[in-house]
């Protein structure tokens, strides 16, 4: 309603303000050209507006005979990115009936560009759909002609197991694929030679790509995790003859190892976003601290050892993972350890919701994380008893 649309108006004109004053002139000059850009897109649409609507309702007209749907995905987090796409496809595996067409378009900052082009081959995408999903919506029976993404349906959560029983969609061409091992051959890896992704969240990823919010990324710091408590499950891989590369497109601290076959690929001059996706499509399995990055591995059914996780209610049951999270402490109860029960129950996406709740947030020991590793690895390998 009206009090809505002037609040949301008021909020963007703060928040921009906000930015000019931390940016100076540079951010200005940047506000005005986005302020440009969306100005000439509205524009724009003003003017298609009557063709889209007439397209809508031959949308309607011929929809018993041949449906067509929009839709769109969020492309500014990896992690929604890279599930809702895979979710999609897989969806499309089970459908039996192919008088269909999707027609999508990409909402946000496209946080991966490998990502983008491999769904691209998979689908029609443009930019112009957004408009025709948005008109689709204001007619009748939108729902039969619209396709939602998963971040909006299931909040990015494979609740029907397809993942487990679907073989992946999204793929590499052949060129890709020999780019990808041509990679491998540089670090000195042999062609049967296994490798493990490592990704440790930390809060600089956020802190470059989007660096002005209102009141920062504090509010995630419990997710983030001690880069060295990793060394001991590193050491373990390599005296099993695993290779493990350090994952992140920006990170915090760089990875201090001597040994060979430990590589901070994150900060590496051949880091880019086609072999962030490719790494983690073809690992052995990974390690994260449950971030972004690892929905690209649960996407082409790699298995993942997920430590230091929170919320606990948000575990993954469709997919091969070890899965360990932090421990949680009563503050004022001889610092006693929460149950289960009460694991599940005090289910806060904010750090300060945990602080509310005398809750001391507690992380795993280098030899807890080296434990989960161990049994992944053991339950691969067929030792897991």
């Amino acid at each position: 309603d009206y009090h809505k649309i002037r609040q949301r108006l008021e909020n963007r004109i703060r928040h921009q303000i906000s930015k000019i004053k931390q940016g100076g002139s540079y951010e200005l000059l940047s506000v005005l050209k986005n302020g440009i850009i969306r100005l000439s897109r509205f524009c724009s649409t003003i003017l298609v507006l009557p063709l889209v609507i007439v397209v809508i309702i031959l949308v309607r007209l011929i929809g018993p005979i041949y449906r067509i749907r929009f839709g769109y995905f969020s492309v500014d987090r990896i992690g929604h990115f890279a599930f809702d796409i895979e979710y999609y496809l897989t969806g499309i595996q089970q459908t039996e009936n192919n008088r269909c067409i999707d027609l999508f378009a990409f909402r946000g900052d496209l946080c991966n560009e490998q990502l983008g082009r491999m769904f691209r081959r998979k689908a029609f995408v443009h930019n112009v759909f957004w408009v025709f999903f948005k008109v689709n919506r204001w007619f009748p029976g939108a729902g039969n002609h619209s396709v939602l993404p998963g971040r909006v349906t299931n909040r990015s959560r494979d609740l029907s197991g397809r993942f487990a029983h679907l073989s992946r969609s999204l793929c590499f061409t052949d060129d890709e694929n020999s780019q990808g091992r041509r990679y491998l051959e540089t670090l000195g890896m042999k062609e049967l030679d296994r490798f493990v992704c490592l990704i440790v969240r930390d809060a600089h990823y956020l802190n470059v790509r989007y660096p002005i919010t209102s009141g920062g990324w504090d509010y995630h710091s419990y997710r983030d995790s001690d880069l060295k408590r990793y060394k001991e499950a590193a050491q373990y891989l390599v005296s099993e003859g695993y290779w493990v590369l350090r994952m992140g497109k920006y990170v915090d601290k760089p990875l201090d190892s001597s040994q060979e076959r430990i590589v901070d690929y994150a900060n590496s001059a051949e880091r880019c976003d086609f072999l962030d996706i490719w790494l983690m499509a073809n690992c052995h399995f990974a390690i994260s601290s449950s971030t972004g990055l690892d929905a690209v591995a649960d996407a082409f059914r790699r298995p993942v050892v997920l430590v230091n996780f929170l919320p606990l209610s948000h575990f993954q049951s469709w997919s091969e993972t070890v899965l360990v999270p932090k421990r949680l402490r009563w503050l004022n109860n001889d610092r006693r350890k929460l149950t289960l029960n009460e694991h599940l129950t005090h289910n806060y996406v904010r750090s300060d919701g945990y602080q509310s709740a005398g809750i001391v947030i507690e992380d795993l020991t280098g030899q807890e994380i080296c434990d989960a590793v161990i049994e992944m690895h053991q339950r691969l390998t067929g030792l897991w008893n």
